[in-house]
């Protein structure tokens, strides 16, 4: 899948169950305001139907690959960072 498309898909997905998103998105376009996403963040739970390593897998087949691990022990959070192989502008 490209990324555009996934993203695209996300965000279809997202503003379907939090419809103020959109509004908000589109007061920035009336403002004519430009911005873009530089990361994404996505929250699983620790459990294998859902866990970061079955959601990971819709982006490694999309070009990205697992750069680092990070535990936040405090938070009880373990993230990990993806990063596109070839497209640099990509979150």
């Amino acid at each position: 899948m490209e990324t555009k498309t996934l993203f695209a898909n996300l965000w279809d997905a997202y503003t379907k169950i939090t419809p103020s998103a959109q509004k908000i998105h589109d007061l920035f376009a009336q403002e004519d305001d430009q911005f873009e996403n530089d990361h994404v963040a996505l929250r699983t739970f620790n459990d294998p139907r859902i866990c970061i390593d079955v959601v990971a897998k819709t982006f490694i087949a999309a070009g990205y690959e697992e750069v680092q691990s990070y535990e936040f022990p405090d938070k009880n959070l373990q993230a990990k960072h993806y990063q596109h192989t070839s497209e640099s502008d990509a979150p």
